[in-house]
C-alpha cells in the first residue's frame, strides 16, 4: 500500500503544479477550500509505525528558503522536484500539522492503515476536489475488515511463552490465573507486548484490544466508553477510524465532571 501512496503523491499532487507541456498560459493556482463546512481531519495518531522521521523546525526553516534554480522545469532530478514541491506546500498552506504531516508521510518509508487513511484525508483537506475524495474511498476500501476476536483473530492466538518478556509473563500467568485460558486474555497481553515495544498495530488490534479487555474488566469505565464509541460507529456504518479516543475521553471526563 505505501507504493500505492507514493504514486499519489505525483498524481494528486505533483498534477497542481506541473502540465502536460509547455503553455502560453498561466497556471491556475488552487487555493485549498479551508471552509467551516469542511472538517479538520484529526491527526491524534496514537501510533507512528517504528522508524517514522518527523519534521523538525530547522527542516521546514530550510524549505521555507530553499531557492529554485532556473532550470527547475527541465531537471530530472526527482529529489530536487520533491523538495521543490514541499517547499510549495509549506509556502501554500502554512506551516500547519497537516502540512508537515503531508511532507512526513512523503520522505517516511513505513506506514500503517491508520497512517495511510491520515494521509488521504489530509490530501482532500489541503487539495479538496472530487478526485482526492475518490481517493479517500480507495484507502477505506482497502482498509483491513474488523474481525471479531471469537473468530481466529490473529491476535487470539495462543501466546507463547518464549515470546514474553519477565513482565509479559508474570501479566499473561495473572491474568489466567484469574480468568481462565480464554483467548480474551491473549489478545490483551499480546496489545500491550506490542505497544511496550513499539510494534505496528491496526485499527483492528484496538478495536480487539478494547472488546477482550472489556471482558476481562467489565467495570472499567474508561475502556467501556472507548469501546461504546467505536460500536456506535460500526452501527453508523462509519469506519473504525473516525473515533477519536481522546476526544471520546475528553468528552467523557467533562460530562462526569457537570
Amino acid at each position: 500500500m505505501k507504493t500505492v501512496f507514493s504514486v499519489l503523491i505525483c498524481l494528486f499532487s505533483l498534477s497542481f503544479f506541473f502540465g502536460c507541456g509547455e503553455t502560453d498560459q498561466p497556471v491556475e493556482t488552487i487555493v485549498p477550500r479551508q471552509s467551516s463546512m469542511m472538517s479538520i481531519p484529526s491527526l491524534d495518531i496514537e501510533y507512528y509505525p517504528p522508524g517514522w522521521v518527523r519534521l523538525t523546525d530547522s527542516d521546514v526553516a530550510e524549505l521555507l528558503t530553499f531557492k529554485f534554480p532556473d532550470d527547475l522545469w527541465q531537471t530530472k532530478d526527482p529529489e530536487l522536484l520533491e523538495k521543490y514541491f514541499e517547499a510549495e506546500v509549506l509556502r501554500t498552506h502554512g506551516d500547519t500539522r497537516h502540512t508537515r504531516f503531508y511532507i512526513e508521510y512523503g520522505r517516511n518509508k513505513v506506514s500503517t492503515p491508520e497512517i495511510g487513511l491520515a494521509f488521504a484525508r489530509t490530501v482532500y483537506f489541503l487539495w479538496p476536489n472530487e478526485q482526492n475524495k475518490r481517493f479517500i474511498d480507495e484507502v477505506l476500501k482497502d482498509l483491513p475488515e474488523y474481525e471479531d476476536p471469537a473468530e481466529n483473530h490473529p491476535s487470539g492466538q495462543p501466546i507463547n511463552d518464549g515470546q514474553l518478556d519477565k513482565r509479559e509473563k508474570e501479566r499473561h500467568a495473572a491474568l489466567l490465573e484469574k480468568h481462565g485460558d480464554i483467548p480474551e486474555v491473549d489478545i490483551v497481553v499480546r496489545f500491550e507486548m506490542k505497544v511496550r515495544n513499539n510494534q505496528p498495530l491496526t485499527i483492528d488490534d484496538v478495536f480487539a484490544y478494547r472488546q477482550a479487555r472489556f471482558k476481562l474488566e467489565p467495570d472499567n469505565e474508561r475502556n467501556r466508553v472507548l469501546l461504546e464509541a467505536y460500536l456506535q460507529a460500526k452501527a453508523n456504518g462509519e469506519p473504525l477510524e473516525s473515533v477519536d479516543e481522546r476526544k471520546v475521553l475528553e468528552e467523557w471526563r467533562k460530562a462526569e465532571e457537570e
